[in-house]
């Protein structure tokens, strides 16, 4: 049988720790809406060559896509950090984790709108806890922001 434990923490962070912490999370934003964008983009154009094809002002649709490729993505990345100077003073792997993410929706986004739907009821979720990530530890949180004061 197992047990799941939780843990609550809780951190007082100093003000240049919370910098630290913005910027990080300002520029995992930033690459989110970036990403974002350019797939809505892309969605875009497919359907409008799509729509052209069925009504006949285009014979065929050469408009080749691919679906939102996380990892494309991350190496495209790194060409934007080298033009964007701000983007380095943020964690690497919390802008790899906020792609991967992005990638992991469109992926359910894209096998929603395959299947039928059905079964359709309406309940009230619960609200969850979100786990850390199993390679991200709080002793890497640790080190990372140079927390050294924790309440248990």
């Amino acid at each position: 049988m197992k047990i799941h434990k939780g843990y609550k923490f809780r951190i007082y962070p100093t003000k240049e720790q919370r910098m630290s912490i913005h910027k990080t999370l300002g520029c995992c934003r930033y690459i989110w809406n970036l990403a974002l964008g350019a797939q809505k983009k892309q969605d875009a154009y497919s359907y409008i060559t799509e729509e052209m094809v069925q009504n006949g002002q285009l014979p065929e649709n050469r408009w080749e896509w691919d679906f939102f490729n996380a990892e494309k993505e991350q190496k495209e990345l790194t060409e934007l950090k080298k033009q964007l100077d701000w983007l380095k003073e943020a964690d690497s792997t919390a802008l790899q984790n906020s792609l991967q993410d992005l990638g992991e929706s469109f992926k359910q986004y894209y096998q929603k709108k395959k299947r039928k739907r059905e079964n359709l009821s309406l309940k009230v979720r619960k609200m969850r806890y979100i786990p850390i990530r199993p390679n991200v530890t709080i002793v890497k949180l640790v080190q990372l922001f140079g927390w050294n004061k924790t309440v248990l």
